[in-house]
């Protein structure tokens, strides 16, 4: 097929917007945690973006996206970018430049690991972040991207994932759960060292997220069509419902007045939770997913926090990993 000036515009708006989200989590994240730990959060982010932006370029495309005899994990062909072409389109998105396709998903692939620093915020040294973030890519996103994303055995299987509910929320969601039960609770673990320190440096993060969420969902349709903007309402109506029932349940639970913690996680709790289904449903059916995934990410978080006494500090394995298990 031709190559299409405005689905590659659309394209690298959408590699903009995914890009955005990665300073995003870190003001997000250093807003939520202890002041004296906030820089070592925007450390480990944008590190992680040069870091993973890399290892990306260097094997990550090739081994996802490469065909692989066996479904298991791609070949070695797109080394480098090597033959990625310019002028020319992958299979995967015909319309747009192999390259912009490559690099749209690089930002997913940084993104993706980076989610997991909410489980061990104020836990872990540089130098062990750094061997953590490649060994997971390399070890459990490129695998799981390739089986769903590359064509490999899920796929084969009927398994679908419009924008990532498996490949990134669910993946980030239980490996910070596993992160958090390995490294254990933090000392005096508590409501005490649980005061963010920053609340508004987090809702902007939050604020930046929710907007860089577009790109990521309805930058998924890799079409500037139809699709993309009604993934784009789509994403907007389930994240605006779980905010409203987290209003409701943290004004519920405190009886004074609505937690500002609680609408920014409720967002952020929707649009994971409908990143998965956002290509394949309507907004009518997006607004009651929105219902189903604030109560779920409300009630994970006291299973895992406060009855498993799980130190995930940010609650990323309720607020990505159960609202990603929901809608795969």
């Amino acid at each position: 097929m031709t190559i299409s000036a405005g689905d590659t515009s659309w394209m690298l708006i959408s590699t903009g917007l995914v890009m955005l989200m990665i300073p995003a989590l870190g003001f997000f994240e250093s807003g939520l945690i202890r002041s004296k730990n906030s820089l070592s959060v925007l450390m480990q982010t944008f590190s992680g973006l040069a870091i993973l932006s890399v290892l990306w370029f260097i094997i990550g495309f090739t081994l996802v996206y490469a065909p692989s005899p066996g479904g298991i994990i791609g070949g070695l062909n797109w080394t480098f970018f090597n033959g990625v072409p310019i002028n020319k389109s992958l299979d995967y998105a015909p319309t747009i430049p192999g390259v912009t396709f490559a690099t749209y998903q690089m930002m997913f692939a940084v993104i993706t690991p980076l989610l997991i620093t909410g489980a061990f915020a104020e836990r872990l040294k540089g130098s062990a972040f750094f061997v953590f973030i490649i060994a997971w890519s390399i070890f459990i996103y490129y695998p799981l991207a390739h089986w769903v994303w590359g064509r490999g055995w899920l796929a084969q299987l009927g398994v679908f994932d419009f924008a990532g509910g498996i490949v990134v929320h669910t993946s980030a969601g239980m490996g910070a759960i596993g992160a958090a039960l390995v490294l254990g609770r933090r000392k005096n673990f508590g409501p005490a060292i649980m005061v963010p320190h920053n609340i508004p440096l987090a809702v902007i993060g939050a604020a930046m997220l929710w907007f860089g969420w577009f790109g990521f969902n309805a930058g998924s349709a890799l079409t500037s069509g139809a699709l993309a903007g009604n993934t784009l309402l789509v994403s907007q109506i389930a994240s605006a419902t779980s905010a409203m029932v987290w209003i409701g349940l943290s004004w519920r639970s405190k009886s004074e007045k609505p937690s500002t913690t609680g609408v920014i996680t409720g967002a952020i709790a929707g649009l994971a939770g409908v990143t998965g289904a956002s290509g394949f449903i309507s907004a009518q059916n997006s607004f009651f997913l929105g219902i189903v995934m604030g109560f779920a990410s409300y009630y994970g978080i006291l299973l895992i926090k406060r009855r498993l006494k799980i130190d995930d500090a940010l609650d990323v394995g309720s607020v990505h990993g159960i609202t990603g298990i929901i809608v795969p």
